[in-house]
Formats: C-alpha cells, structure tokens, sequence
C-alpha cells in the first residue's frame, strides 16, 4: 500500500463503512478518535497523504489542527477533508479560511468517497523526481525529502528519467550534473522543451566546471553545490515550486 489516509474520528457505522472500502482498495487507513493527538501522529509518520476530520472531531479541535497544519511549511500541502452529517456553517467558513479547501456532507456512496479521496491525494503532496547516478546520495536525498512531506522518485540516469517522466506527474526534478549517458544539462533541455511546467534543479559540483551560473543560463529554475546541506536543498525546492505555482497559474491568467 503506497497511500495512507488518517482519520481522525469517532468509529461510527458510516465511518466503517467508508474505511472498509478505502482498505479494500488498497488505501491503508489509520484511525484516532481525537485531535489532540493528531498533529503528533502527522508529524511522527511521513506516509500520510491525507488527513479526514469527522465534523464533531473538528469542533472539539479541528480548527486548533488544521491551523498548525496549513500553517507549516512541511504539512502544508497534505489535503485534510472535513466530513459529517451537518456541516456548520461557522466551522465552515473558520476552516477556510486556515486553507481547509474540501468539505463534504455523510452519509455518501462508498465509491464516492473512495473517489474524493483518491483525487484529494493525487492533488496533495508535491512529487519529486531525484536523478543521480549514486544510489547512496539518491537515497540519501530521498530520506530527507520525505520527512518534509514530499513524494520522491529516483532514476539513475537520464533515460530512466525520462521513462518516469512518461507515466508519473512530477513536479520537480532534482538532477546532478554528471550522469551516465546524457548529462544534467541535456535532460534539462528535453525536459523544457516536452515538459515545460516541471521544475528542474540543477546539484553542481563537477569540480567547478558547471558552475551555479551555468546552470541557470541553461534554463534550470534553481541550484545547489555539492556536498549540499539538506536545509539548502528544502530551501531551494520550497522557492522553485513556489516560482512555478506562479508561473502557471499567471499562465493560466493570460489564457482565461
């Protein structure tokens, strides 16, 4: 299973219901029945992807929750669903505004439950693409960028990248610079070129030879040296997906 949705909820019939066709589907389920002790299970287990609050939950501290996840960088982009038998009109509208976007009204069909919640963790976390050729600083990488609440993929070369590329939505890819076959700074080019709206970070450090500079006039959105400190990787990432969030959506803008 390589989805995880947490509730947060008290195990009624309906809520059963509901986990047992997630967990038929393949979508592993974790349930607590209070918010006090959600954001410490958030923050202790990396492979949530998705946060569902029963409505009665939320009121008892939902909104205490949600603020400390919508208010972190690292939580930020993991969805959280609000969902009960009444909605209240106030709980509504103060989740809002903390950023809390999906609501929806129980009981439902089972299969659209199971489709909100899919759709929810598709849009959610933001993928990232690692290519290196070291499988010990791949993994290294790897580590690092999932207990910031990132999806990762690896490729070991070009070619393998461009494979992943064909059947994953990435967001970002992250690529060093000396790889077996093309180079960084040719799968940066076909990236560009068939792939324009994903990120692409180039990791320099052949010997000074492809400086930071470089990279950028090559068309990377952003950098890091090797050897790299992980708060400067999750730096450069967090300006690089903000930079393309922007870039699209004035894209979108021009053409509405």
């Amino acid at each position: 299973m390589d989805q995880k949705v947490l509730f947060i909820a008290r195990l009624t019939k309906v809520w059963k219901g509901l986990i047992k066709r997630l967990l038929e589907q393949g979508i592993a389920c974790e349930q607590i029945d209070t918010s006090r002790i959600a954001y410490k299970r958030i923050d202790d287990d990396y492979t949530i992807d998705l946060v569902v609050v029963d409505t009665h939950t939320a009121e008892e501290g939902g909104r205490t929750l949600a603020g400390r996840l919508k208010g972190s960088s690292r939580f930020v982009d993991i969805p959280i669903l609000v969902a009960g038998e009444d909605l209240d009109r106030k709980l509504v509208a103060d989740l809002a505004g903390m950023g809390v976007r999906d609501f929806m009204i129980l009981p439902t069909e089972p299969e659209q439950f199971e489709e909100k919640v899919r759709d929810l963790i598709a849009n959610g976390k933001k993928t990232v693409l690692i290519v290196d050729d070291e499988p010990a600083i791949a993994e290294i990488l790897k580590d690092h960028l999932e207990l910031e609440r990132y999806r990762v993929v690896t490729a070991g070369s070009a070619e393998e990248a461009v494979e992943v590329l064909a059947k994953t939505p990435v967001h970002v890819i992250v690529s060093d610079v000396v790889l077996p076959g093309e180079w960084g700074p040719q799968l940066l080019s076909r990236v560009k070129k068939d792939h324009p709206d994903v990120g692409f970070i180039i990791m320099t450090g052949f010997s000074g030879k492809f400086k930071p500079q470089d990279a950028l006039d090559a068309g990377a959105d952003g950098y890091f040296t090797k050897p790299f400190k992980n708060t400067e990787l999750v730096r450069t990432l967090r300006e690089v997906l903000k930079g393309r969030t922007r870039a699209n959506k004035t894209q979108q803008s021009a053409s509405a």
